[in-house]
């Protein structure tokens, strides 16, 4: 199941403004042909484009196993089994999200390490619902999804 990010038109007026500034001051370095000037424009255009490439297209797959997130040419899939906690947050660091209305997601990589990413889900709540579907493991609680705690064993226990 694909979901597409959601979309803060102040945010992606900022994508837009940021990608202009750099083509076009680009653009303009490259005209004004002062050899100095020449690698700065080459490097407004690449930025340009690099910027592009990084953000477009932004969207997160659920498949029967794991998490998918695309952004641009950035690729990250995540085993639900490996996911530790999900939650609200509008944390503004730079993430495969177009909008601050993030879920915070916890997961730990193939050696063991925490990591995170944020994700901007247009449509939240069924993204959440479609997750807690798909891994058993996780159970809501209030407003975040956590990991279910093993069942300790009665010999542990005493």
């Amino acid at each position: 199941m694909r979901f597409k990010t959601r979309i803060d038109l102040w945010y992606l007026s900022v994508l837009i403004l940021a990608d202009a500034i750099c083509l076009i001051g680009g653009i303009v370095l490259l005209i004004r042909h002062e050899g100095s000037d020449i690698p700065l424009g080459i490097g407004g255009i690449a930025l340009s484009v690099a910027l592009l490439l990084v953000t477009v297209p932004t969207r997160y797959t659920l498949d029967s196993n794991e998490l998918g997130i695309r952004a641009g040419l950035f690729h990250w899939r995540i085993p639900y089994e490996a996911i530790e906690e999900i939650h609200p947050t509008r944390n503004p660091l730079l993430a495969p999200a177009w909008s601050l209305h993030r879920l915070h997601v916890r997961y730990r990589d193939g050696r063991a390490r925490e990591r995170f990413v944020l994700l901007s889900p247009r449509d939240r709540k069924r993204f959440v619902e479609e997750v807690l579907q798909r891994a058993p493991s996780l159970e809501r609680e209030a407003d975040r999804i956590v990991r279910l705690q093993p069942e300790a064993d009665e010999g542990e226990r005493e």
